[in-house]
């Protein structure tokens, strides 16, 4: 079984690939056969279309086919995301925050561009240090006013003994909502003799462990994050020999699916397109060098995704022009850049579950022109049992499902990959278009070649049949469309004549 790599194969690719069927039925006891006896061998069953490639599950393409049956091909890249974790990793605690004072603002270790108004705590634990210089009994009732959960201000209360170095319990700050700015959190203690008498103690602190957010609110600052880059190869022009193919709307797609709730603008690292000679091609657009704006959920749409869908076309980039050339990669590095226009005063918000997700997607709508394309696809064949053949006659059914001339040409080729011989010795056969208008059916053609004398012993030792197809749109012609059901059939079988003495 091969693969063959579709019509882009047929408009070239029209790329669309195809599975073709090669069977060899061996006579191994020919001396059997009475004298002057014939036999069949199938040799090729075989045909291109552009359906085909959905049943194949080896092709890098998808192929979609619209209600009119018109045909298009996607290939895409891998699905690059990062998570919130990835994006805004925990900031670990930086030991005892002191203080200073029974009222003390404490500063939160933030980056210095980071601005935060709200956060909603997980995962984060606190512990709170004393020390008593007093004789007697202390209370101390600990609280953060601007800290709340179910309605009610955070509250800690403790009993130091006399000259006691207190370290409490962690305590969880899970689900607790800091209202803040300015990246500060401020912590009150009242500490109280037995008699209630208000006093300040020798050493207070909070520590904690790491910030885990459910939720911030905050003007993150203009930051880049990394997505990083992937490549996708193009099946498309797998069996193209020569020739052009110009398609009239190719694209490549740009998608982001995202839940963090503030602006963000692509920063495009590379979008390179490389061809099958290795020459690496530019895609140039205005929103390569500009960017180009995310969508993003607002306040009320948190827990929402935002798609941006993307397209460089003809109308904004030279892709069009690109395409004409043999494209079998495309390279891209796509990153983001958060508050692109750093303006301090705009805030935004992160959850725990927020992420970026970013795929590039190549869409070729096959429709197009051809210039003298010429594909070319090899088939295995087991060893021809034909040593006592006089004659092999063979027979070709060929059909032409295509708005395009088809010139077909088939070589036997041996062990070394050497072409001993052709089927069609004064040239390519041509089969002619079909015409839709018309509304008939594609006409099958049946052939007979007869090979006998020396041509009969060079086919002897073949080991494959190369099939080749040229194509090209004559002068004008408008480009074309592949459809679903379009198909170049090719069926061979060999009758051989034997005569054992």
């Amino acid at each position: 079984m091969r693969t063959l790599s579709i019509l882009i194969c047929l408009l070239i690719s029209l790329t669309v690939g195809l599975t073709s069927c090669i069977d060899i039925e061996q006579v191994d006891n020919a001396e059997e056969l009475r004298l002057d006896g014939e036999y069949a061998i199938p040799l090729i069953n075989s045909s291109i279309s552009v359906a085909d490639i959905t049943e194949n599950e080896g092709t890098d393409g998808l192929v979609f086919i619209g209600d009119d049956g018109k045909v298009t091909v996607k290939y895409a890249g891998n699905v690059v995301q990062r998570n919130s974790l990835q994006v805004f990793p925990p900031i670990p605690g930086v030991g005892d925050f002191p203080l200073l004072d029974t009222s003390s603002v404490l500063a939160l270790p933030f980056v210095d561009m980071f601005r935060t108004r709200k956060m909603v705590f997980r995962n984060t634990m606190a512990t709170f240090k004393f020390t008593s210089q007093f004789q007697e009994i202390v209370t101390v009732k600990l609280t953060i006013p601007k800290m709340e959960k179910d309605g009610k201000v955070f509250e800690q209360n403790y009993t130091l003994e006399p000259g006691e170095v207190f370290v409490a319990e962690q305590v969880s700050f899970l689900d607790w909502t800091l209202n803040t700015d300015l990246n500060n959190i401020e912590v009150v203690y009242d500490a109280r003799l037995t008699d209630g008498q208000r006093v300040k103690l020798e050493y207070a602190a909070l520590a904690v462990d790491f910030l885990f957010f459910k939720y911030a609110e905050a003007f993150f600052g203009s930051q880049l994050f990394d997505i990083q880059g992937d490549l996708i190869t193009l099946g498309v022009f797998d069996n193209w020999q020569s020739g052009g193919v110009s398609f009239v709307d190719p694209k490549v797609r740009l998608v982001v699916d995202n839940s963090f709730g503030f602006p963000t603008r692509s920063r495009v690292n590379q979008m390179d397109l490389v061809t099958a000679d290795g020459r690496v091609l530019p895609l140039e657009s205005e929103f390569i060098n500009t960017g180009i704006n995310f969508g993003f959920p607002s306040f009320d749409e948190v827990g929402k995704i935002i798609t941006t869908d993307f397209v460089f076309d003809k109308s904004n980039s030279n892709i069009d022009e690109l395409f004409k050339e043999r494209i079998v990669e495309v390279n891209y590095d796509v990153d983001a850049v958060a508050f692109p226009d750093n303006d301090p005063d705009e805030f935004g918000f992160v959850t725990q579950e927020s992420f970026f997700r970013v795929r590039v997607e190549v869409e070729l709508p096959m429709q197009g022109t051809v210039n003298d394309l010429q594909l070319y696809q090899e088939y295995e064949i087991d060893e021809l049992d034909i040593e006592f053949a006089e004659e092999v006659e063979l027979k070709t059914i060929t059909r032409n499902d295509f708005p395009l001339e088809i010139n077909l040409q088939a070589y036997f080729i041996d062990a070394n990959d050497v072409v001993i011989d052709s089927l069609y010795e004064g040239g390519a056969t041509t089969l002619p278009p079909f015409s839709i208008d018309a509304g008939s059916l594609p006409v099958e053609r049946t052939e007979f070649t007869s090979i006998v004398d020396q041509r009969l012993e060079n086919i002897k030792s073949a080991r494959k049949v190369g099939l080749q197809l040229k194509l090209d749109n004559p002068q004008g012609e408008e480009p074309f469309w592949i459809l679903a059901n379009q198909q170049v059939s090719l069926r061979m079988g060999a009758k051989v004549k034997v005569n054992i003495d």
